[in-house]
């Protein structure tokens, strides 16, 4: 499921996009009215410094931010309902989507408020083993060797949640535990649950997929643009800038040439006069 919350290009505050955790569908006289750029987010991911980024250079451009859950984060791209979307891996890209990974999240232990693990900073994945696992244990490998549960087939029947938020409720009644990551464990935080890290299980992974083939020149420019802020392109930077043809060389200059004197006008000496003979006294 996908909540929509659209969000214009002015209505930012303080510059920066108001993050959207548990966004309520937007009235259906807005949701009719497709936004000019649409971007999709998996639940827990945190769209701050690219979503501020994206709409400070582009104010005018009209932008929606929808946050779902992970089993429909592909199907938002194939039915055109987002131009781009944040998915957590692993990720089924096909032949028709573009994906490139962004960052991994820290997983984390949901247990109910004073259990006695909670001790620890840290949980090992086998000191959860004799405790039931309330997501689908193909969700964290390596469960079925270690989990009581499933050496002794002693696991219940019953259906795993479809969302993260029911998972943690039952979490809260006691029932069991939930693996997720980090950014889950936060958003989903609340008082009769606590999250540790736990060690022996994989890190997951946050990526950012688009279409190969996008029908719209407009909506593929503003992609491209999107892909380049997330890759850390800066507003003054461009791919498609000429660059400035390089000036000639300044020609050396050789050393500096005295100006040439003049010679001096030729002046004949004149003859010494000889010097005159003084009479003595007779």
């Amino acid at each position: 499921m996908w909540h929509l919350a659209v969000l214009w290009g002015a209505q930012t505050q303080g510059g920066t996009v108001t993050e959207h955790q548990n966004p309520s569908p937007v009235p259906e006289s807005e949701s009719t009215d497709p936004a000019d750029f649409r971007i999709a987010y998996v639940s827990g991911v945190s769209l701050g410094k690219w979503g501020t980024a994206w709409t400070e250079r582009n104010p005018r451009i009209r932008t929606s931010f929808t946050m779902g859950e992970r089993d429909v984060q592909r199907r938002v791209l194939t039915d055109h309902t987002a131009d781009v979307s944040f998915v957590r891996l692993p990720f089924d890209r096909g032949d028709d989507l573009h994906l490139i990974k962004l960052y991994e999240e820290t997983p984390m232990v949901v247990l109910p408020k004073g259990h006695e693990l909670l001790e620890a900073d840290e949980i090992a994945l086998a000191d959860l083993a004799g405790l039931h696992l309330i997501q689908d244990p193909r969700d964290v490998p390596g469960w079925s060797e270690i989990g009581t549960e499933m050496i002794e087939g002693t696991r219940p029947d019953l259906p795993a949640p479809d969302r993260v938020v029911d998972a943690i409720e039952l979490v809260a009644a006691g029932i069991g535990f939930v693996i997720v990551p980090q950014s889950l464990a936060r958003l989903h935080d609340r008082k009769d649950v606590k999250h540790r890290r736990v060690t022996g299980v994989e890190p997951t992974e946050i990526g950012i997929a688009w279409r190969i083939d996008e029908d719209d020149a407009v909506r593929a420019e503003r992609v491209e643009d999107f892909i380049g802020i997330v890759r850390g392109r800066t507003a003054n930077s461009s791919r498609g800038r000429a660059e400035a043809e390089p000036e000639a060389p300044a020609k050396k200059k050789g050393p500096a040439q005295q100006p040439s004197k003049k010679p001096a006008p030729f002046r004949p000496r004149q003859p010494r006069k000889p010097a005159s003979k003084k009479r003595g006294r007779r």
